[in-house]
């Protein structure tokens, strides 16, 4: 029997044949249960790729390589699903920025076919244990809003280098590893706004090695992001050991939940520590922590080895073991 999604999904691809360099595409759910290949010949041909209503599944990553789509916005109204049913991101962004976020140091090509990747209005789960919604490396101004994120592993994994990123108005909500993750990535430049960043019990905002500069979490709800059988165990998680850390500002959130965790803690920087007669190679610190609500943890802020540290009308509550715990 030919379905009406059959024709449709014939339709797209050969439309997609016949597209000039960029595209403007509505995409439907297929019967089949697999939507992989439609998902991505669409985002193979670059431009904006439109979700209408329903459940997407996908059996394989989404591969989204700029340099060579064009610029690509991935658009819900808030009532697309898109269901990763194995191992890996369902989206991995790939750019090839490799400069700074001096705009002089931005190549023709990359503002030319790779500015400002964007996703926003649709939901993104998981089936498998080992899933997660989002890898972004190489982008220049990668930008998410109005994204639920649930029932993954990891939420919005950032690696390698990335310039200028924009995370705002999404709700990171009940993943098993870390809601938003600066794994060993060298970026300078991020903002997370009014998010809800909540029970992803390996971090909530979790930032490990790499070189990391201007950071901004302002405006969110970040609550219970930790387990006893998770790493880092931590609201917000930034260490600096094996890496560089500085200039993060962590403004006007409510930042809770849980003292059931042992060594719970709502904020965490550790900075590196300097050998006995060595001397300093990374930089750290320059961190302000102002105008939160910081309660029901083991600990509301550990810092340790920072410098230039700023805390500044914070309302603190229920820090079973410390308000404040300042080390070497």
């Amino acid at each position: 029997m030919i379905t009406a999604s059959k024709i449709f999904k014939v339709l797209v691809l050969i439309a997609l044949s016949n597209q000039a360099f960029g595209f403007d595409v509505t995409l439907t759910p297929s019967e089949t249960n697999d939507d992989s290949d439609v998902i991505q010949a669409a985002a193979d041909r670059g431009g904006v790729i439109r979700f209408s209503t329903g459940t997407y599944r996908l059996r394989k990553t989404v591969e989204i390589d700029l340099a060579k789509t064009g610029p690509v916005s991935l658009v819900g109204d808030g009532t697309a699903k898109i269901v990763m049913e194995e191992s890996g991101p369902a989206f991995r962004w790939k750019g090839t920025h490799k400069g700074t976020a001096d705009p002089g140091t931005v190549a023709a090509e990359v503002w030319r076919n790779e500015r400002m990747p964007s996703v926003s209005g649709l939901e993104l789960t998981g089936s498998h244990a080992d899933a997660d919604a989002m890898s972004i490396e190489g982008t220049m101004q990668f930008t998410a809003t109005k994204l639920l994120i649930h029932q993954m592993r990891n939420g919005l994994h950032l690696t390698k280098r990335n310039r200028n990123i924009l995370i705002a108005d999404c709700h990171i909500y009940n993943n098993s590893g870390v809601g938003i993750y600066y794994d060993a990535v060298n970026l300078h430049q991020s903002n997370i706004s009014a998010c809800h960043i909540s029970y992803n019990r390996s971090g909530g905002v979790v930032i490990v090695g790499g070189d990391v500069r201007n950071v901004h979490i302002d405006g969110c709800d970040i609550e219970e992001n930790m387990a006893e059988d998770k790493p880092h165990k931590s609201n917000v998680y930034i260490e600096c050991t094996q890496g560089s850390g500085a200039e993060i500002a962590i403004t006007g959130c409510t930042i809770q939940h849980t003292a059931a965790v042992a060594n719970s803690a709502n904020i965490v920087f550790f900075g590196s520590e300097i050998p006995e007669g060595g001397k300093e190679v990374v930089r750290w610190g320059h961190l302000t922590v102002a105008d939160n609500i910081l309660t029901d943890a083991q600990k509301n802020i550990w810092l340790k080895g920072v410098r230039g540290g700023t805390v500044t009308g914070n309302s603190f509550g229920e820090g079973h073991e410390y308000h404040l715990l300042v080390e070497d």
